[in-house]
């Protein structure tokens, strides 16, 4: 599956773009980047878009998996994230619940789920979401 890692260092954002199959090497090598390098880490503002996901390919275990990763890195440095999915379908949007459940129960996340791209935008403290062409493309 395509997906694609953005920053807006200006806006203190990193907005994460899913298309095709939602699966569990694509969701481990965005957490891995998000929280394993310094340009990545946390304390970003972050958009994890799914608007163009077609179909599901994760289990429940394969994201308990990933966000353990997650969890720890924000654990271990006690720092907090904002986190905002938009997720328009039913099966994206309860995907999305599963990863607001996990991170949020770690302490580690304040995380929106929503089929609003408005909502998105205030959630984050942004007025509008910017032009996805304006990010520097990391992944």
């Amino acid at each position: 599956m395509p997906v694609g890692v953005y920053y807006f260092p200006d806006l203190d954002l990193r907005w994460v773009r899913y298309e095709g199959a939602l699966a569990a090497p694509d969701v481990i090598r965005v957490i891995h980047l998000a929280y394993g390098r310094p340009e990545g880490r946390a304390g970003r503002r972050s958009f994890i878009d799914m608007e163009l996901v077609d179909r599901v390919e994760i289990a429940f275990s394969d994201m308990n998996s990933a966000t353990q990763t997650a969890v720890e890195t924000l654990s271990a440095s006690g720092e907090r994230i904002r986190s905002a999915c938009f997720a328009p379908t039913d099966v994206t949007f309860g995907i999305a619940r599963i990863y607001q459940t996990l991170m949020e129960n770690a302490g580690v996340a304040e995380t929106l789920v929503t089929r609003d791209r408005g909502e998105v935008a205030r959630f984050l403290g942004l007025e509008v979401l910017p032009d996805l062409g304006d990010g520097e493309r990391v992944l």
